[in-house]
């Protein structure tokens, strides 16, 4: 997946483990709609690829390559918990400017309303129509009465 956003926090790159390095940073994806409701992305690089973060600065607009991991913990009290991490493994500047650009990986469409036809008004039922009358010369007048 793809998202594009501006870098706001880089966090400093942390030994997790003996074997495992993390670094976390965060995004601002700006809402469409309206911006007082950005979504603030917390996302991380590990590996060798926390790297990839050194050559951006706070503000810059990026564009993040990502997948999703979500993992069940169980805390020291038996309690469940599921953590989620956006875990980056590309960053790049995006293909164009900052002015023209669709805001997230989804460009997305203003809500509208479903328009729903409108119901015709019921015509009035035509009169049954009546046969024209027979000239009086022709053979259907030949009837006795």
């Amino acid at each position: 997946m793809e998202i594009i956003g501006k870098l706001i926090e880089k966090r400093d790159q942390r030994q997790a483990s003996q074997t495992f390095v993390v670094r976390e940073f965060v995004i601002e994806v700006e809402n469409p709609r309206d911006p007082r409701y950005n979504d603030f992305l917390q996302c991380q690089l590990t590996g060798d690829r926390c790297a990839l973060l050194d050559q951006y600065q706070i503000g810059d607009t990026i564009q993040i390559t990502f997948d999703l991991r979500g993992r069940k913990w169980t805390a020291p009290d038996n309690t469940i918990r599921y953590i989620m991490s956006i875990n980056v493994w590309r960053i790049d500047r995006p293909q164009y400017t900052a002015a023209a650009a669709p805001q997230g990986a989804y460009q997305q469409q203003p809500y509208q309303q479903p328009v729903q036809p409108v119901a015709a008004a019921p015509q009035p039922a035509a009169a049954p129509q009546q046969p024209a009358p027979a000239p009086a010369d022709s053979p259907a007048d030949d009837l006795p009465f």
